[in-house]
């Protein structure tokens, strides 16, 4: 939200039109429409954020997290540092692409690095 906020006050004050997303990804015709899924539960398209796209769970539509077990953590991870490092990665580039603040970057790495990988 911190960087909807900087985007919509860059915006107004200074001009500069906020970044864009592709859409999120869907399948089927209304009134059938469904989002796509990637190979582990999360929705395909829109703003790519470490939490799909560096999974460690499953994000459902109804806000229920479902936590990957500790055998397909240590293969997405082999070890904590590389998973940090692909959290890193991730935010880096939407912090460089304006999606979050420095102070939110700053708060996932250090939510990546506290993070349980096996």
């Amino acid at each position: 939200m911190n960087g909807a906020f900087a985007n919509l006050d860059l915006w107004v004050r200074k001009g500069t039109p906020p970044p864009r997303a592709e859409r999120l990804t869907t399948t089927g015709e209304y009134p059938n429409l469904k989002f796509a899924l990637n190979d582990y539960g999360n929705v395909k398209g829109g703003v790519r954020t470490p939490y799909v796209d560096v999974p460690i769970a499953v994000y459902k539509k109804n806000g229920k997290v479902i936590p990957f077990n500790n055998k397909l953590l240590k293969k997405l991870y082999p070890t904590h540092e590389d998973y940090v490092n692909k959290v890193t990665k991730c935010t880096d580039t939407l912090l460089k692409e304006r999606w979050v603040t420095e102070v939110d970057s700053e708060a996932i790495k250090e939510q990546a690095r506290k993070a349980h990988i096996p």
